[in-house]
Protein backbone atom coordinates (compact mmCIF):
# COMPACT_ATOMS: atom_id res chain seq x y z
CA UNK A 1 0.00 0.00 0.00
CA UNK A 2 2.97 2.35 0.46
CA UNK A 3 3.57 2.82 -3.31
CA UNK A 4 -0.13 3.60 -3.86
CA UNK A 5 -0.11 6.09 -0.98
CA UNK A 6 3.01 7.73 -2.42
CA UNK A 7 1.36 8.03 -5.84
CA UNK A 8 -1.74 9.57 -4.28
CA UNK A 9 0.53 12.05 -2.49
CA UNK A 10 1.97 13.11 -5.87
CA UNK A 11 -1.56 13.84 -7.07
CA UNK A 12 -2.29 15.79 -3.90
CA UNK A 13 0.78 18.01 -4.30
CA UNK A 14 -0.13 18.66 -7.94
CA UNK A 15 -3.74 19.52 -7.05
CA UNK A 16 -2.77 21.75 -4.13
CA UNK A 17 -0.36 23.61 -6.42
CA UNK A 18 -2.78 24.37 -9.25
CA UNK A 19 -6.16 24.33 -7.49
CA UNK A 20 -8.55 22.08 -9.42
CA UNK A 21 -11.59 23.95 -8.09
CA UNK A 22 -14.91 23.73 -9.94
CA UNK A 23 -18.08 25.76 -9.38
CA UNK A 24 -19.40 23.03 -7.08
CA UNK A 25 -16.06 23.02 -5.26
CA UNK A 26 -16.59 26.66 -4.25
CA UNK A 27 -19.95 25.68 -2.74
CA UNK A 28 -18.29 22.91 -0.71
CA UNK A 29 -15.64 25.33 0.51
CA UNK A 30 -18.20 28.02 1.39
CA UNK A 31 -20.16 25.48 3.44
CA UNK A 32 -16.95 24.31 5.11
CA UNK A 33 -16.15 27.92 6.04
CA UNK A 34 -19.63 28.32 7.53
CA UNK A 35 -19.22 25.14 9.58
CA UNK A 36 -15.79 26.14 10.81
CA UNK A 37 -17.27 29.41 12.06
CA UNK A 38 -19.67 27.34 14.11
CA UNK A 39 -22.67 28.00 11.89
CA UNK A 40 -24.93 25.59 10.02
CA UNK A 41 -24.47 24.06 6.57
CA UNK A 42 -25.11 27.42 4.95
CA UNK A 43 -24.02 29.71 2.13
CA UNK A 44 -24.48 33.44 2.65
CA UNK A 45 -26.23 32.61 5.91
CA UNK A 46 -28.94 30.51 4.21
CA UNK A 47 -29.25 26.78 4.89
CA UNK A 48 -27.92 24.91 1.84
CA UNK A 49 -29.07 21.39 1.02
CA UNK A 50 -28.56 21.09 -2.74
CA UNK A 51 -25.53 18.97 -1.77
CA UNK A 52 -25.31 16.94 1.43
CA UNK A 53 -23.14 18.42 4.15
CA UNK A 54 -20.79 15.49 4.80
CA UNK A 55 -17.87 16.40 2.55
CA UNK A 56 -17.73 20.09 3.59
CA UNK A 57 -17.88 18.95 7.22
CA UNK A 58 -14.74 16.85 6.78
CA UNK A 59 -12.95 19.80 5.11
CA UNK A 60 -14.00 22.07 7.97
CA UNK A 61 -12.70 19.53 10.48
CA UNK A 62 -9.19 19.53 8.96
CA UNK A 63 -8.95 23.16 7.84
CA UNK A 64 -6.65 25.42 9.85
CA UNK A 65 -7.95 28.76 8.53
CA UNK A 66 -10.97 30.43 6.94
CA UNK A 67 -9.22 31.91 3.91
CA UNK A 68 -9.68 30.39 0.46
CA UNK A 69 -6.10 29.20 0.01
CA UNK A 70 -6.16 27.29 3.30
CA UNK A 71 -9.55 25.74 2.56
CA UNK A 72 -8.35 24.62 -0.87
CA UNK A 73 -5.20 23.07 0.61
CA UNK A 74 -7.27 21.41 3.34
CA UNK A 75 -9.61 19.91 0.75
CA UNK A 76 -6.65 18.33 -1.05
CA UNK A 77 -5.36 16.91 2.23
CA UNK A 78 -8.85 15.54 2.89
CA UNK A 79 -8.90 13.90 -0.54
CA UNK A 80 -5.53 12.27 0.13
CA UNK A 81 -6.69 10.84 3.46
CA UNK A 82 -9.97 9.65 1.96
CA UNK A 83 -8.29 7.87 -0.96
CA UNK A 84 -5.57 6.22 1.11
CA UNK A 85 -8.30 4.98 3.47
CA UNK A 86 -10.46 3.86 0.54
CA UNK A 87 -7.56 1.94 -1.03
CA UNK A 88 -6.80 0.24 2.30
CA UNK A 89 -10.43 -0.77 2.78
CA UNK A 90 -10.72 -1.93 -0.82
CA UNK A 91 -7.64 -4.14 -0.41
CA UNK A 92 -9.09 -5.52 2.80
CA UNK A 93 -12.25 -6.37 0.91
CA UNK A 94 -11.03 -7.78 -2.38
CA UNK A 95 -7.56 -9.05 -1.31
CA UNK A 96 -6.21 -8.34 -4.78
CA UNK A 97 -3.33 -5.92 -5.22
CA UNK A 98 -4.00 -5.35 -8.96
CA UNK A 99 -7.68 -4.60 -8.28
CA UNK A 100 -6.72 -2.16 -5.50
CA UNK A 101 -4.19 -0.45 -7.77
CA UNK A 102 -6.74 -0.07 -10.57
CA UNK A 103 -9.39 1.15 -8.13
CA UNK A 104 -7.16 3.91 -6.71
CA UNK A 105 -4.96 4.97 -9.64
CA UNK A 106 -7.06 5.01 -12.78
CA UNK A 107 -7.81 8.16 -14.85
CA UNK A 108 -11.26 8.69 -13.33
CA UNK A 109 -10.19 8.19 -9.72
CA UNK A 110 -7.20 10.44 -10.31
CA UNK A 111 -9.36 13.26 -11.66
CA UNK A 112 -11.81 12.91 -8.76
CA UNK A 113 -8.92 13.04 -6.29
CA UNK A 114 -7.49 16.18 -7.90
CA UNK A 115 -10.74 18.16 -7.77
CA UNK A 116 -12.54 19.22 -4.59
CA UNK A 117 -15.59 17.02 -5.16
CA UNK A 118 -17.77 15.06 -2.76
CA UNK A 119 -17.20 11.89 -4.80
CA UNK A 120 -13.94 11.58 -2.87
CA UNK A 121 -15.93 10.89 0.30
CA UNK A 122 -18.43 8.74 -1.57
CA UNK A 123 -15.70 6.44 -2.91
CA UNK A 124 -14.46 5.90 0.64
CA UNK A 125 -18.04 5.06 1.63
CA UNK A 126 -18.34 2.51 -1.20
CA UNK A 127 -15.05 0.82 -0.29
CA UNK A 128 -15.98 0.84 3.39
CA UNK A 129 -19.44 -0.60 2.75
CA UNK A 130 -17.96 -3.43 0.69
CA UNK A 131 -15.41 -4.10 3.44
CA UNK A 132 -18.19 -4.23 6.05
CA UNK A 133 -20.25 -6.56 3.85
CA UNK A 134 -17.29 -8.95 3.64
CA UNK A 135 -17.05 -8.88 7.44
CA UNK A 136 -20.72 -9.81 7.62
CA UNK A 137 -19.99 -12.79 5.37
CA UNK A 138 -16.78 -13.91 7.10
CA UNK A 139 -17.59 -13.12 10.74
CA UNK A 140 -21.25 -13.82 11.45
CA UNK A 141 -20.51 -13.93 15.18
CA UNK A 142 -19.86 -10.14 15.25
CA UNK A 143 -23.43 -9.31 14.30
CA UNK A 144 -24.08 -5.86 15.73
CA UNK A 145 -20.47 -4.75 15.31
CA UNK A 146 -20.75 -5.51 11.62
CA UNK A 147 -24.15 -3.82 11.42
CA UNK A 148 -22.86 -0.60 12.97
CA UNK A 149 -19.78 -0.64 10.74
CA UNK A 150 -21.89 -1.12 7.62
CA UNK A 151 -24.39 1.54 8.68
CA UNK A 152 -21.53 3.98 9.34
CA UNK A 153 -20.22 3.71 5.79
CA UNK A 154 -23.71 3.74 4.28
CA UNK A 155 -24.54 6.90 6.24
CA UNK A 156 -21.21 8.39 5.16
CA UNK A 157 -22.17 7.76 1.53
CA UNK A 158 -25.55 9.41 1.96
CA UNK A 159 -23.87 12.37 3.64
CA UNK A 160 -21.59 12.70 0.60
CA UNK A 161 -24.03 12.36 -2.31
CA UNK A 162 -27.81 12.00 -2.50
CA UNK A 163 -27.15 9.47 -5.26
CA UNK A 164 -25.85 7.09 -2.61
CA UNK A 165 -29.28 6.82 -0.97
CA UNK A 166 -30.85 4.71 -3.76
CA UNK A 167 -27.46 3.18 -4.48
CA UNK A 168 -27.48 1.60 -1.02
CA UNK A 169 -30.47 -0.46 -2.19
CA UNK A 170 -28.50 -1.47 -5.29
CA UNK A 171 -25.70 -2.71 -3.03
CA UNK A 172 -28.24 -4.80 -1.15
CA UNK A 173 -29.36 -6.45 -4.39
CA UNK A 174 -25.73 -7.08 -5.33
CA UNK A 175 -25.13 -8.80 -1.97
CA UNK A 176 -28.13 -11.05 -2.60
CA UNK A 177 -26.86 -11.96 -6.07
CA UNK A 178 -23.23 -12.63 -5.06
CA UNK A 179 -23.46 -13.92 -1.50
CA UNK A 180 -27.02 -15.18 -1.15
CA UNK A 181 -29.83 -14.69 1.33
CA UNK A 182 -27.85 -15.71 4.40
CA UNK A 183 -25.33 -12.89 4.11
CA UNK A 184 -28.03 -10.44 3.05
CA UNK A 185 -29.92 -11.15 6.29
CA UNK A 186 -26.80 -10.32 8.29
CA UNK A 187 -26.46 -6.96 6.50
CA UNK A 188 -30.11 -5.91 6.86
CA UNK A 189 -29.65 -4.21 10.29
CA UNK A 190 -26.94 -2.00 8.80
CA UNK A 191 -29.14 -1.04 5.84
CA UNK A 192 -32.08 -0.32 8.16
CA UNK A 193 -30.01 1.97 10.41
CA UNK A 194 -28.77 3.86 7.35
CA UNK A 195 -32.32 4.16 6.00
CA UNK A 196 -33.42 5.79 9.25
CA UNK A 197 -30.67 8.40 8.85
CA UNK A 198 -31.56 8.97 5.19
CA UNK A 199 -35.21 9.53 6.06
CA UNK A 200 -34.41 11.92 8.91
CA UNK A 201 -31.97 13.95 6.79
CA UNK A 202 -34.32 14.28 3.84
CA UNK A 203 -37.19 15.21 6.17
CA UNK A 204 -35.02 17.90 7.77
CA UNK A 205 -34.23 19.31 4.34
CA UNK A 206 -37.91 19.25 3.43
CA UNK A 207 -38.81 21.28 6.49
CA UNK A 208 -36.09 23.89 5.96
CA UNK A 209 -36.05 24.20 2.16
CA UNK A 210 -39.34 22.77 0.95
CA UNK A 211 -37.51 20.00 -0.92
CA UNK A 212 -35.94 16.77 0.28
CA UNK A 213 -32.75 17.46 -1.67
CA UNK A 214 -32.78 21.23 -1.27
CA UNK A 215 -34.15 22.20 -4.69
CA UNK A 216 -36.81 21.22 -7.24
CA UNK A 217 -35.72 18.45 -9.58
CA UNK A 218 -37.00 18.97 -13.10
CA UNK A 219 -37.37 16.25 -15.77
CA UNK A 220 -34.44 15.65 -18.11
CA UNK A 221 -34.83 17.94 -21.14
CA UNK A 222 -32.80 15.77 -23.53
CA UNK A 223 -34.34 13.20 -25.84
CA UNK A 224 -34.03 9.50 -25.05
CA UNK A 225 -31.77 9.03 -28.08
CA UNK A 226 -29.41 11.79 -26.89
CA UNK A 227 -29.14 10.34 -23.39
CA UNK A 228 -28.60 6.78 -24.55
CA UNK A 229 -25.99 7.80 -27.13
CA UNK A 230 -24.07 9.97 -24.68
CA UNK A 231 -24.15 7.32 -21.94
CA UNK A 232 -22.94 4.52 -24.19
CA UNK A 233 -20.23 6.72 -25.71
CA UNK A 234 -18.88 7.84 -22.36
CA UNK A 235 -18.95 4.42 -20.70
CA UNK A 236 -17.38 2.73 -23.74
CA UNK A 237 -14.53 5.25 -23.86
CA UNK A 238 -13.83 4.98 -20.15
CA UNK A 239 -13.91 1.19 -20.23
CA UNK A 240 -11.34 1.33 -23.02
CA UNK A 241 -9.18 3.66 -20.93
CA UNK A 242 -9.39 1.50 -17.82
CA UNK A 243 -9.00 -1.64 -19.92
CA UNK A 244 -5.74 -0.14 -21.11
CA UNK A 245 -4.66 0.26 -17.50
CA UNK A 246 -5.51 -3.38 -16.75
CA UNK A 247 -3.42 -4.37 -19.78
CA UNK A 248 -0.49 -2.24 -18.57
CA UNK A 249 -0.60 -3.92 -15.15
CA UNK A 250 -0.80 -7.39 -16.70
CA UNK A 251 2.09 -6.78 -19.12
CA UNK A 252 4.32 -5.37 -16.39
CA UNK A 253 3.51 -8.32 -14.14
CA UNK A 254 4.55 -10.69 -16.92
CA UNK A 255 7.77 -8.80 -17.75
CA UNK A 256 8.87 -8.27 -14.16
CA UNK A 257 7.96 -11.65 -12.71
CA UNK A 258 8.10 -13.96 -15.73
CA UNK A 259 4.78 -15.37 -14.61
CA UNK A 260 1.51 -15.51 -16.50
CA UNK A 261 -0.62 -12.81 -14.82
CA UNK A 262 -4.06 -14.12 -15.77
CA UNK A 263 -5.78 -16.38 -13.25
CA UNK A 264 -9.55 -16.74 -13.49
CA UNK A 265 -10.89 -16.41 -9.93
CA UNK A 266 -14.64 -15.74 -9.74
CA UNK A 267 -14.66 -15.29 -5.96
CA UNK A 268 -17.65 -13.51 -4.38
CA UNK A 269 -15.60 -10.40 -3.62
CA UNK A 270 -14.59 -9.79 -7.23
CA UNK A 271 -18.09 -10.54 -8.46
CA UNK A 272 -19.64 -8.20 -5.87
CA UNK A 273 -17.22 -5.43 -6.86
CA UNK A 274 -18.13 -5.83 -10.53
CA UNK A 275 -21.84 -6.04 -9.69
CA UNK A 276 -21.55 -2.86 -7.60
CA UNK A 277 -20.10 -1.16 -10.69
CA UNK A 278 -22.80 -2.41 -13.04
CA UNK A 279 -25.50 -1.41 -10.56
CA UNK A 280 -23.97 2.04 -10.23
CA UNK A 281 -23.98 2.52 -14.01
CA UNK A 282 -27.57 1.36 -14.39
CA UNK A 283 -28.79 3.59 -11.58
CA UNK A 284 -26.84 6.60 -12.87
CA UNK A 285 -28.31 6.15 -16.33
CA UNK A 286 -31.87 5.76 -15.07
CA UNK A 287 -31.75 8.74 -12.69
CA UNK A 288 -30.29 11.06 -15.33
CA UNK A 289 -32.83 9.71 -17.83
CA UNK A 290 -35.61 10.86 -15.50
CA UNK A 291 -34.19 13.97 -13.80
CA UNK A 292 -31.94 16.81 -14.92
CA UNK A 293 -28.58 17.13 -13.17
CA UNK A 294 -24.93 16.97 -14.25
CA UNK A 295 -24.57 15.16 -17.57
CA UNK A 296 -22.85 11.80 -17.95
CA UNK A 297 -19.25 12.34 -16.94
CA UNK A 298 -16.55 11.43 -14.40
CA UNK A 299 -18.69 12.49 -11.44
CA UNK A 300 -22.00 10.96 -12.42
CA UNK A 301 -20.95 7.77 -14.20
CA UNK A 302 -17.21 7.48 -13.59
CA UNK A 303 -17.33 5.72 -10.19
CA UNK A 304 -19.37 2.92 -11.72
CA UNK A 305 -16.76 2.39 -14.43
CA UNK A 306 -14.06 2.33 -11.72
CA UNK A 307 -15.84 -0.31 -9.65
CA UNK A 308 -16.61 -2.47 -12.68
CA UNK A 309 -13.01 -2.32 -13.94
CA UNK A 310 -11.58 -3.11 -10.51
CA UNK A 311 -13.99 -6.03 -10.25
CA UNK A 312 -12.85 -7.35 -13.63
CA UNK A 313 -9.22 -7.09 -12.50
CA UNK A 314 -10.04 -8.98 -9.30
CA UNK A 315 -11.60 -11.80 -11.30
CA UNK A 316 -9.09 -12.17 -14.14
CA UNK A 317 -5.70 -11.21 -12.62
CA UNK A 318 -3.70 -13.03 -9.97
CA UNK A 319 -4.16 -11.63 -6.49
CA UNK A 320 -0.52 -10.74 -5.98
CA UNK A 321 1.28 -9.70 -9.15
CA UNK A 322 4.19 -8.11 -7.27
CA UNK A 323 6.34 -10.03 -4.83
CA UNK A 324 8.69 -7.19 -3.93
CA UNK A 325 8.41 -3.55 -2.94
CA UNK A 326 10.45 -2.52 -6.00
CA UNK A 327 8.09 -4.29 -8.42
CA UNK A 328 5.09 -2.74 -6.69
CA UNK A 329 6.69 0.68 -7.02
CA UNK A 330 7.37 0.21 -10.74
CA UNK A 331 3.81 -0.90 -11.44
CA UNK A 332 2.37 1.91 -9.35
CA UNK A 333 4.50 4.50 -11.13
CA UNK A 334 3.38 3.11 -14.49
CA UNK A 335 -0.27 3.25 -13.44
CA UNK A 336 0.14 6.84 -12.24
CA UNK A 337 1.86 7.92 -15.47
CA UNK A 338 -0.80 6.21 -17.59
CA UNK A 339 -3.67 7.75 -15.63
CA UNK A 340 -2.18 11.24 -15.68
CA UNK A 341 -1.63 11.07 -19.43
CA UNK A 342 -5.18 9.90 -20.09
CA UNK A 343 -6.97 12.12 -17.57
CA UNK A 344 -5.09 15.36 -18.11
CA UNK A 345 -2.13 15.29 -20.42
CA UNK A 346 -3.41 13.86 -23.70
CA UNK A 347 -7.05 14.67 -24.31
CA UNK A 348 -10.32 15.61 -22.62
CA UNK A 349 -11.72 13.05 -20.22
CA UNK A 350 -15.39 13.74 -20.90
CA UNK A 351 -17.49 13.56 -24.02
CA UNK A 352 -18.42 17.22 -23.54
CA UNK A 353 -14.78 18.30 -23.40
CA UNK A 354 -15.10 20.10 -20.08
CA UNK A 355 -11.62 19.20 -18.85
CA UNK A 356 -9.06 20.56 -21.27
CA UNK A 357 -5.64 19.12 -22.05
CA UNK A 358 -2.50 20.63 -20.60
CA UNK A 359 -1.03 21.53 -23.98
CA UNK A 360 -3.55 24.15 -25.09
CA UNK A 361 -1.46 27.19 -24.27
CA UNK A 362 -3.22 28.37 -21.09
CA UNK A 363 -1.21 29.60 -18.18
CA UNK A 364 -1.28 27.70 -14.91
CA UNK A 365 -0.58 30.02 -11.98
CA UNK A 366 -0.22 28.77 -8.46
CA UNK A 367 -3.30 28.88 -6.24
CA UNK A 368 -2.27 32.05 -4.41
CA UNK A 369 -1.69 33.94 -7.66
CA UNK A 370 -4.89 32.60 -9.16
CA UNK A 371 -7.00 33.74 -6.21
CA UNK A 372 -5.46 37.22 -6.42
CA UNK A 373 -6.91 37.54 -9.93
CA UNK A 374 -10.48 37.08 -8.80
CA UNK A 375 -11.44 40.34 -7.13
CA UNK A 376 -11.45 42.42 -10.27
CA UNK A 377 -15.05 43.65 -10.19
CA UNK A 378 -15.09 47.45 -9.92
CA UNK A 379 -18.59 48.60 -8.89
CA UNK A 380 -19.34 52.29 -8.30
CA UNK A 381 -18.31 53.89 -5.03
CA UNK A 382 -20.91 53.32 -2.34
CA UNK A 383 -22.20 50.03 -3.79
CA UNK A 384 -23.78 47.84 -1.13
CA UNK A 385 -25.44 45.18 -3.30
CA UNK A 386 -25.01 43.86 -6.83
CA UNK A 387 -27.24 41.87 -9.17
CA UNK A 388 -24.66 40.22 -11.42
CA UNK A 389 -25.62 39.10 -14.91
CA UNK A 390 -22.33 37.29 -15.36
CA UNK A 391 -18.63 37.69 -14.73
CA UNK A 392 -15.86 37.40 -17.31
CA UNK A 393 -14.02 34.15 -17.83
CA UNK A 394 -10.52 34.27 -16.40
CA UNK A 395 -7.35 32.63 -17.72
CA UNK A 396 -7.19 30.58 -14.54
CA UNK A 397 -10.63 29.08 -15.14
CA UNK A 398 -9.14 25.83 -16.42
CA UNK A 399 -7.98 24.89 -12.95
CA UNK A 400 -9.97 27.25 -10.69
CA UNK A 401 -13.49 28.06 -11.78
CA UNK A 402 -14.74 31.66 -11.55
CA UNK A 403 -16.63 32.43 -8.36
CA UNK A 404 -19.14 35.25 -8.28
CA UNK A 405 -18.76 35.57 -4.50
CA UNK A 406 -15.07 36.31 -4.94
CA UNK A 407 -15.37 38.62 -7.93
CA UNK A 408 -16.69 41.69 -6.09
CA UNK A 409 -15.00 43.47 -3.16
CA UNK A 410 -15.76 42.18 0.36
CA UNK A 411 -18.85 43.59 2.05
CA UNK A 412 -20.99 43.79 -1.10
CA UNK A 413 -24.15 41.70 -0.90
CA UNK A 414 -25.09 39.56 -3.87
CA UNK A 415 -28.67 39.57 -5.12
CA UNK A 416 -29.00 36.64 -7.48
CA UNK A 417 -30.14 37.48 -11.03
CA UNK A 418 -33.64 36.60 -12.21
CA UNK A 419 -34.19 32.86 -12.26
CA UNK A 420 -34.59 31.57 -15.83
CA UNK A 421 -36.37 28.42 -14.64
CA UNK A 422 -37.97 27.72 -11.28
CA UNK A 423 -40.64 25.28 -10.16
CA UNK A 424 -43.45 27.74 -10.99
CA UNK A 425 -41.88 28.92 -14.26
CA UNK A 426 -39.57 31.82 -15.22
CA UNK A 427 -39.44 34.74 -12.82
CA UNK A 428 -41.68 37.62 -13.86
CA UNK A 429 -40.83 41.33 -14.02
CA UNK A 430 -43.01 42.00 -10.98
CA UNK A 431 -41.50 39.19 -8.92
CA UNK A 432 -37.98 40.42 -9.66
CA UNK A 433 -38.99 43.93 -8.61
CA UNK A 434 -40.25 42.58 -5.29
CA UNK A 435 -36.90 40.91 -4.71
CA UNK A 436 -35.08 44.16 -5.39
CA UNK A 437 -37.32 46.13 -3.04
CA UNK A 438 -37.05 43.61 -0.21
CA UNK A 439 -33.25 43.43 -0.47
CA UNK A 440 -33.04 46.68 1.53
CA UNK A 441 -30.02 47.74 -0.52
CA UNK A 442 -31.47 51.18 -1.31
CA UNK A 443 -29.44 53.53 -3.50
CA UNK A 444 -26.39 51.27 -3.18
CA UNK A 445 -27.94 48.53 -5.33
CA UNK A 446 -26.68 48.10 -8.90
CA UNK A 447 -27.38 45.80 -11.83
CA UNK A 448 -24.04 44.67 -13.29
CA UNK A 449 -24.04 44.34 -17.09
CA UNK A 450 -20.30 44.96 -17.41
CA UNK A 451 -19.57 41.45 -18.71
CA UNK A 452 -21.26 42.34 -22.02
CA UNK A 453 -19.32 44.33 -24.61
CA UNK A 454 -22.13 45.08 -27.07
CA UNK A 455 -25.74 46.15 -26.45
CA UNK A 456 -26.90 43.67 -29.08
CA UNK A 457 -25.28 40.76 -27.24
CA UNK A 458 -26.82 41.96 -23.98
CA UNK A 459 -30.34 42.17 -25.40
CA UNK A 460 -29.99 38.77 -27.05
CA UNK A 461 -28.96 37.26 -23.71
CA UNK A 462 -31.87 38.83 -21.84
CA UNK A 463 -34.50 37.67 -24.33
CA UNK A 464 -33.00 34.18 -24.45
CA UNK A 465 -32.75 33.63 -20.69
CA UNK A 466 -35.69 35.40 -19.07
CA UNK A 467 -39.46 35.77 -19.24
CA UNK A 468 -40.69 38.09 -22.00
CA UNK A 469 -41.96 40.86 -19.72
CA UNK A 470 -38.84 40.78 -17.57
CA UNK A 471 -36.50 40.75 -20.58
CA UNK A 472 -38.31 43.72 -22.11
CA UNK A 473 -38.11 45.72 -18.87
CA UNK A 474 -34.42 44.94 -18.40
CA UNK A 475 -33.59 45.73 -22.04
CA UNK A 476 -35.11 49.16 -21.58
CA UNK A 477 -32.59 50.18 -18.92
CA UNK A 478 -29.60 47.86 -19.51
CA UNK A 479 -26.30 49.23 -20.84
CA UNK A 480 -23.53 46.92 -21.99
CA UNK A 481 -20.33 47.32 -20.01
CA UNK A 482 -22.01 49.40 -17.28
CA UNK A 483 -23.43 49.24 -13.77
CA UNK A 484 -27.05 50.47 -13.74
CA UNK A 485 -28.82 51.49 -10.49
CA UNK A 486 -31.54 49.08 -9.39
CA UNK A 487 -33.74 52.13 -8.88
CA UNK A 488 -33.79 52.60 -12.67
CA UNK A 489 -35.49 49.21 -13.06
CA UNK A 490 -38.06 50.04 -10.37
CA UNK A 491 -38.79 53.47 -11.89
CA UNK A 492 -39.29 51.83 -15.29
CA UNK A 493 -42.39 50.13 -13.97
CA UNK A 494 -40.99 46.88 -12.62
CA UNK A 495 -42.65 47.33 -9.22
CA UNK A 496 -46.04 45.68 -8.86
Amino acid sequence: MIPIAAALLVGTVYAATFGFISTDSWNYLDIARSLRRGDACAIDGVYFAVFPCGYPAVIALLSWSLDDAALIAASKLVNLILWISAAWLMHGFVRSWPATLIFALNPISLLIQLVTWSENLMMLAVAGALFAIKRCADRPDAGWTNAFLLSFFLILGGAARYFFVPYAAVLGLAVLACYGRGVLRRTIPGFVLAAVFYGAYLAYNLVHTGFGTGMPRVPAPESAATLITAFVAFVAQQLLDLGGLILVVAILAFLLERTWPVAWRPAPEGLLLAAAGVGYLVLAFLLRFLVQFDFYGPRTVGPGVVLLSAGIAAVVLRRETSRSWAMSAVMTAAALAYSFSVAIGVRDLTVQGRYAALNEGWRFPLVAHALAAYRVGNPPTGTTAVVSFGIPGLPVAMRIAPSIRRYYPPGIALIWPPAPVVAAGPESAAAFAVRLETSAAGDGCYLDFSVFKQDEDLRRHLHREYAADLAQRLAGIAQAGRFVPCAAYLRAGGAP
